[in-house]
């Protein structure tokens, strides 16, 4: 027991609250595994501050934590649960719940874990079995299995449940006998003296085709991906644009990879990008900053909110030397769920105060600004995680400026706001409030009410 590894430190970036769930689950794993949960409570809290790694430490830190409770394993838990439940997304979390599909081939039981796993995301309260039922309904592969569950007047998750997995059986005891049927059928052959003949017919009707000239893809016969599909350069069905014999020479390779929605229908990564849009407001509205990519300057968005970096093809092609595009199975989504034409990802060098970083981009055919997402933004530093907020001298500002402090400014007269009817509006949806906050909020507005700060409205609005 002694040679097994403690879990890797608790990652920061990204759903920090599953990324929490997941490693406090390893955690209690590896401490139940080495006989080490029965230790004393400073033994296991010194173990998971070792464990839990730098950055996730100096989040211990702030919690400030009383002599008493500092090396409470209960207590030091309880805190970090605190700290993570209030950043989790809830929207984000039900838009991938709401559109998981079950994919060619998975198998039921994984296909159900996973729905599971996003389902528990969702704070979907008393609706979280009836929804479950729903999408895991809506999300089957197999449009016969569908169609049966639709077809029952009264149907819960279990009864759904076990009806899916009934037919998954059937249908592979169903393979199964058909395999060994084939199996007698090619003995028999042998028996006769003709089954080396009838094997070769089979081979040459039904081998596997390497690199297919019309999708490049490797493939069964009569099953290539680009029959009855049109090629995006010369117009023609039956090729993909990867494989046109009229492709222009000069877009390098950046057509190859230039692709309907219908080439490409699996994936197996999904990049969440918020700040993709046709509209985008002024630079003064945004953290935009110039840094030097490949020799050329380029203007991008800092977008923490972003999973992955984008570059549209009109800034890639400015590249004198352009980089390789390489092909790939991830997608990325703009914050409404819809699809971001892609073309592939490519690396690009950055430089950022003298150094020079390898960077991971999408190139993507659309006219938004160039986004650097969440993790580049950390690792360049352009973007920090403030933990604490120094107010040591605070006393000292409200004594000097104490003509500012002494009651709530009001104007004398009544502001007009006018709306520029011509500006299409922008839709931010609200902001969900943790339930350990929602007392707190209550009472601040409630105070707010009372110096006449805010007025409360009755009247629906819109």
């Amino acid at each position: 027991m002694d040679r097994l590894n403690p879990p890797r430190e608790l990652s920061m970036v990204g759903n920090l609250l599953q990324n929490w769930r997941k490693w406090k689950q390893e955690f209690t794993i590896y401490l139940t595994a080495t006989e080490l949960l029965e230790k004393s409570e400073e033994v296991k809290s010194s173990l998971l501050l070792h464990c839990i790694g730098d950055k996730a430490r100096e989040v211990y830190y702030t919690f400030n934590l009383s002599e008493e409770h500092s090396l409470k394993f209960d207590k030091i838990t309880e805190r970090f649960d605190a700290y993570f439940e209030p950043q989790k997304n809830v929207t984000f979390s039900r838009f991938k719940f709401f559109t998981y599909r079950q994919k060619d081939g998975q198998p039921f039981n994984e296909y159900l874990t996973e729905l599971k796993k996003l389902c528990n995301d969702c704070d979907l309260s008393t609706l979280k079995d009836e929804l479950l039922r729903d999408m895991l309904v809506i999300g089957l592969h197999e449009k016969g299995l569908q169609e049966r569950l639709l077809r029952e007047a009264k149907l819960d998750i279990n009864k759904a449940i076990a009806i899916c997995q009934s037919v998954e059986i059937s249908l592979s005891q169903t393979q199964n006998m058909r395999h060994e049927t084939e199996k007698h059928l090619e003995v028999d052959l042998v028996n006769k003296g003709s089954f080396q003949q009838q094997r070769r017919n089979a081979s040459d009707q039904r081998g596997p085709i390497k690199k297919c000239k019309f999708c490049s893809y490797s493939h069964n016969r009569g099953a290539c991906p680009a029959y009855g599909k049109q090629c995006n350069i010369c117009k023609q069905s039956g090729h993909f644009a990867s494989c046109c014999s009229q492709s222009d020479k000069r877009v390098n390779n950046i057509e190859q990879f230039r692709r309907n929605d219908n080439e490409y229908n699996d994936f197996e990564q999904e990049f969440f990008i918020g700040a993709i849009s046709k509209r985008h407001s002024s630079d003064s509205q945004n953290w935009t900053v110039n840094l030097e990519t490949n020799s050329i300057l380029v203007n991008y968005k800092i977008d923490s909110g972003a999973e992955a970096n984008v570059i549209p093809l009109n800034q890639f092609k400015r590249i004198s030397k352009q980089p390789k595009i390489n092909e790939t199975e991830y997608r990325i989504t703009g914050y409404n769920g819809s699809r971001i034409p892609m073309l592939g990802t490519s690396k690009l060098d950055i430089k950022h105060r003298d150094k020079t970083y390898s960077v991971d981009f999408i190139v993507a055919d659309t006219q938004s600004p160039p986004i650097l997402g969440l993790d580049t933004g950390l690792e360049l530093n352009l973007i920090k995680r403030v933990q604490t907020i120094n107010t040591l001298n605070l006393p000292c500002y409200l004594e000097k400026y104490a003509d500012c402090f002494q009651e709530i400014g009001k104007l004398n007269i009544t502001h007009h706001i006018v709306v520029d009817q011509n500006v299409q509006p922008v839709i931010n949806p609200p902001r969900r409030v943790p339930f350990a906050l929602q007392q707190r909020l209550q009472d601040e507005l409630n105070r707010m009410i009372k110096m006449k700060v805010i007025t409360k409205v009755e009247e629906q609005i819109g």
